[in-house]
């Protein structure tokens, strides 16, 4: 349950809906398993460790909700080599080369006979609806996969979910090294991956270095910008910060883990509680920190909604 990635949505109207209500939204779309004909489907489950759990759970204004996308695992390869199997027998009984329409018939159908009996494979993408703040925050590394979960949830609440408007990410992480000048709630550590803004440019990769270093700075004078860099935010997460505004990787640190120790309940449902808090608490914080960083001055609200 511990997000490892945030990637943060505004919403477009205030959330509204009462957790009963929000439930009966999410089961229009909650998950169904992927027939024989399709390669992947796509829907809500619950975010509970328990079969009968509803599709959402909340505690201070915080709703955590799940997205179960499961996928048929079917390599290019294996279609290549069986269309190619396919295309030799046409070809022996035609006793002629197989015209290009035809081809395109045959690859359908070889799709669709291996996608049939394809094994699948979940993932799960976890969100949690801020409903103080009117935000949403989706645990995934993919754009691609944060679309799907943002579209389907567009879908059941009738609303929009957005990135909000930002400021250039790699200008601003640029200058934070060529300054030495950055939120005073953030520490740089040793990690960050620059480009050239040229065509075919370079990427400089670097780690286990000083990012404040003369090394550092030359290669940052001679025109690459930083797209990658990676931080500590008041002892309690570490990250790295992408230039799509995606922070990945968090780790919390052990500051947020002694408070989530000493929380430490008797029961599973308990402990689970807890760290939900703790975790929704921690990122609140976290946002009002940072977002302020980002965010054009005509749209500060945002950032203290």
């Amino acid at each position: 349950m511990w997000f490892k990635n945030v990637r943060l949505l505004q919403f477009q109207k205030p959330i509204t809906s009462k957790l009963e209500q929000l439930s009966q939204q999410l089961a229009e779309l909650a998950f169904k398993p992927c027939p024989k004909s399709l390669p992947s489907s796509y829907g809500w489950v619950t975010p509970l460790d328990a079969d009968e759990a509803p599709l959402c759970y909340a505690d201070q204004g915080c709703i955590l909700i799940r997205l179960r996308i499961e996928e048929k695992v079917l390599p290019p390869s294996v279609l290549r080599e069986h269309l190619t199997a396919e295309i030799k027998l046409f070809e022996q009984k035609a006793e002629r080369r197989i015209y290009k329409d035809e081809k395109e018939r045959l690859k359908d159908d070889v799709y669709q006979t291996l996608l049939s009996k394809a094994f699948s494979k979940s993932s799960f993408i976890n969100g949690c609806i801020d409903t103080k703040h009117q935000r949403l925050l989706v645990d995934c590394a993919s754009a691609k996969k944060t679309a799907h979960f943002v579209s389907l949830l567009n879908k059941c609440l009738n609303n929009l979910a957005f990135t909000p408007k930002l400021n250039s990410i790699t200008d601003i992480m640029t200058q934070w090294l060529l300054t030495n000048d950055y939120p005073t709630t953030f520490a740089l550590t040793n990690a960050c991956l620059m480009k050239s803004l040229e065509e075919n440019g370079s990427i400089v990769r670097i780690k286990n270095e000083d990012l404040l270093s003369d090394k550092v700075l030359t290669f940052l004078k001679d025109g690459n910008h930083v797209t990658q860099l990676s931080l500590e935010w008041n002892h309690q997460l570490r990250f790295t910060l992408k230039e799509d505004f995606l922070f990945s990787g968090i780790k919390f640190l052990e500051t947020v883990k002694e408070l989530a120790r000493d929380g430490m309940s008797e029961t599973k449902e308990e402990r689970f509680a807890s760290d939900f808090i703790i975790m929704t608490q921690t990122l609140q914080k976290f946002l009002e920190d940072v977002l302020p960083a980002f965010i054009p001055e005509e749209n500060k609200i945002l950032a203290t909604v």
